[in-house]
């Protein structure tokens, strides 16, 4: 029978268990979208890993965010099932900035065969556990408030290209940003420059048609927490897009949220309601169909987000209303939703749609647009909505504990 030995950076010590074991396995069900399972089960090949969450004794739910350093924050809830129903917990594996795929893997994976010791005890291979909690020589380490050089900041340049060249047609794009951001418990503060430049060109019967579309901004918000369950800000940016006809745009949108959980929940469910006004000028390539060439605006916007994952699936829906003040007849509702639903076993359902209703597009130009400008897509045309909707549907089904590993071709 296989050993299992945990190592745990603490003085040594023994581990006594009063329950007795009557189980012969432990059937785990692992709902992970990020963890590597050829590796998670090479590594802890003593577990049943099953295929559908009815058949364990163990729900393993992984969600992940990001934190302000750029790093990977992983919590991992084990919920029993079963003859553990109601034996629960929750562990947090703190990933490294830049930390390579290997160590990260095995970072969740040692928490994963952490959670499941007290599940483990309970089972035949309880007698199977040993524990070695050991840190003599360790020294203690003197901890500064803030010891962080960069003073939480952390800077992301990116950039690219691409060109194609055919007999009839090339095309080129180039596109580049730097984003600066800094988030500790109480404040969260992003900002970036962005450039996007297309180029394409089509030649027909020795006619040269030629496409030039550029996306440029930069934009710096910032959110102060003002308890568990409120916080402010400020978004505030310039952007200059030829497809939206506007040669300058110059925003800024104080803003004010309340979560209607504390925001320590956030891995498992958030439901925020935020609203935001402001003033936005306005510089326009073309004159308008409102016959403006550039103008002031005020406009105001409210959006409810609710977002939740548990281990029977997650939904995301988000709705969000605005309108100019100056005519509140120039307005914008959208609605957006994804929810992924098991629905028995190992039947489960993906259902994904967005709805956006559409009387704000003042920047239009003034004319007709040319099929030229259709066809290449170098702007924005009139629309009263656009809709998107995808539905699917699985089900899997056979062996419910087959724990091999084959990676061949």
């Amino acid at each position: 029978m296989q050993k299992l030995l945990f190592v745990l950076p603490v003085v040594v010590c023994s581990l006594t268990l009063s329950a007795q074991p009557h189980k012969e396995s432990l059937g785990v069900f692992v709902d992970c979208g990020i963890c590597d399972m050829n590796y998670l089960r090479n590594e802890l090949a003593y577990i049943d890993y099953v295929r559908d969450p009815q058949l364990a004794d163990v729900h393993l739910l992984v969600t992940r965010q990001t934190t302000g350093a750029g790093a990977a924050r992983v919590q991992l809830d084990f919920i029993g099932k079963e003859d553990f129903e109601g034996m629960n917990q929750s562990l947090i594996y703190q990933a490294e900035p830049a930390e390579s795929r290997d160590n990260f893997r095995r970072g969740y994976t040692r928490m994963v065969e952490l959670g499941l010791v007290g599940y483990l005890s309970h089972t035949t291979l309880g007698d199977e556990i040993e524990v070695d909690i050991n840190v003599a020589d360790r020294k203690p380490v003197e901890v500064e408030d803030n010891d962080d050089p960069w003073d939480y900041w952390v800077f992301k340049v990116d950039g690219g290209g691409n060109f194609r060249i055919q007999s009839q047609q090339s095309s080129f794009n180039v596109r580049a940003g730097l984003n600066a951001n800094r988030v500790t418990e109480d404040l969260r503060i992003r900002s970036g420059v962005y450039l996007n430049q297309n180029t394409r060109t089509i030649i027909n019967e020795e006619e040269e048609i030629s496409s030039k579309v550029h996306r440029n901004g930069a934009y710096a918000s910032v959110a102060k927490s003002l308890s568990s369950h409120w916080s402010y800000g400020m978004y505030t940016g310039l952007r200059s897009t030829t497809f939206n006809n506007i040669q300058l745009n110059v925003y800024a949108s104080p803003a004010i949220e309340y979560s209607l959980f504390p925001y320590a929940e956030v891995a498992r469910r958030e439901i925020t309601l935020a609203y935001r006004v402001g003033p936005s000028f306005r510089d326009y390539y073309e004159t308008t169909i409102y016959e403006q060439d550039q103008e002031m605006l005020w406009s105001q916007a409210l959006e409810l987000a609710v977002r939740i994952r548990q281990p029977w699936g997650s939904v995301f829906a988000g709705l969000e209303g605005r309108n100019f003040f100056h005519d509140f007849s120039k307005n914008r509702i959208e609605f957006n939703s994804n929810l992924n639903l098991r629905v028995y076993k190992g039947l489960a359902l993906n259902l994904a749609a967005s709805m956006d209703f559409i009387r704000d597009q003042l920047s239009l130009p003034k004319g007709d647009t040319s099929l030229e400008d259709v066809l290449l897509q170098q702007r924005q045309l009139a629309t009263d909505y656009e809709a998107f909707m995808s539905i699917g549907v699985s089900y899997t089904f056979g062996s419910t504990m087959n724990n091999i590993v084959n990676t061949r071709l």
